[in-house]
């Protein structure tokens, strides 16, 4: 994860609000509950899932309800602190770890045991993509599922933001810190060389201004949501 750790303990009330305000952010919650309702269909109920970059433990909350035992991973104390609020706030009897750590990191007590890794818009954010995504493939079982999402560089806004990157007054914050925006096939040879390969590729995420950006279905979603699962 991104080692700019006080920006986003500082961002962390205010990202959070994001998915009570804005539909777009909504519409991410919808497309993530569907994705980890068919993986968790795919696989052996007695698998824990992990969330890393977990945030404010939206989709850990999703994983719970799903009945998995859950580890929520992030490198910020103040998301682990909101996901740890959502989460115990739930009547569930489900177990819940949470763990503050950095992408690429080393959990060996999690090796090969974890059945549906989720990283949500983080790995863009990692100053070593590769390692990071290495840490994460090491998690999952032999038959597991990785749910990753990244931008959609194919996408007209984030070609606007190629532009915004250069213009300090406009550019947002979170675009500074972004690190790693790779094209399908880029993100692709990463994952491969990780030992996982794509099962499919979902596109979604409404642009901020759709007006100018044009309406999601005709090349204009920001998101591209990765499916993987161990190379056989």
């Amino acid at each position: 994860m991104s080692q700019d750790l006080k920006y986003w303990d500082l961002e962390a009330e205010a990202f959070n609000l994001q998915y009570e305000t804005f539909p777009r952010f909504v519409e991410r919650e919808v497309v993530w509950k569907q994705a980890l309702e068919q993986a968790s269909s795919e696989i052996d109920n007695g698998l824990i899932a992990a969330d890393v970059g977990c945030g404010p433990g939206r989709l850990a909350q999703m994983l719970v309800e799903l009945g998995r035992n859950t580890v929520c991973i992030d490198q910020s104390e103040a998301m682990l602190k909101l996901a740890r609020s959502r989460i115990e706030s739930l009547d569930l009897n489900c177990e819940v770890q949470f763990r503050q750590a950095a992408l690429p990191f080393d959990a060996r007590d999690l090796a090969g045991a974890v059945g549906i890794v989720a990283c949500s818009s983080v790995l863009e954010y990692v100053e070593d993509p590769p390692a990071a995504v290495k840490s994460l493939a090491s998690l999952l079982s032999a038959d597991g599922i990785m749910l990753v999402s990244l931008p959609s560089m194919r996408s007209r806004f984030r070609r606007y933001e190629r532009i915004l990157r250069w213009i300090p007054l406009l550019r947002p914050s979170y675009l500074v810190r972004q690190i790693w925006r790779p094209s399908i096939e880029s993100a692709t040879a990463v994952f491969q060389q990780a030992g996982l390969t794509v099962s499919s590729l979902d596109y979604y995420g409404a642009p901020p201004y759709p007006a100018i950006f044009g309406k999601p279905g005709n090349g204009a979603e920001t998101l591209v949501l990765f499916t993987l699962k161990r190379a056989s």
